[in-house]
């Protein structure tokens, strides 16, 4: 993992999805089963600030440090989708809330 979390890859409203767990477009990370991070990116190298991205497979989310490493590389985990806290709120999934003082 590179310990410059500045030149890591940052994703923003980004929120979580599953492999075929629920009928919902958003998961808890409680109930991710190779799920992905959908959001934009910012620092990557293969993409533009901005870039609408699919991560590849979760291998680890770390709420407490906001970090998500992938099949592909560790991200840094800005702020989570305003729809994916309104999910997450609704279906009282606290993780991603409690991480992030919401």
């Amino acid at each position: 993992m590179n310990d410059d979390t500045t030149k890591q890859a940052r994703v923003e409203e980004w929120y979580l999805m599953g492999v075929n767990l629920t009928n919902d477009p958003h998961q808890a990370p409680e109930a991710v089963l190779q799920g992905c991070i959908y959001g934009k990116v910012y620092n990557h190298p293969n993409h533009a600030d901005g870039h609408f991205v699919k991560t590849s497979r979760i291998v680890k989310l770390d709420l407490k440090n906001k970090t998500v490493q992938t099949l592909n590389r560790v991200y840094r985990l800005g702020l989570p989708n305003q729809e994916y806290i309104d999910w997450l709120r609704q279906n009282n999934w606290t993780a991603v809330l409690e991480a992030y003082g919401l």
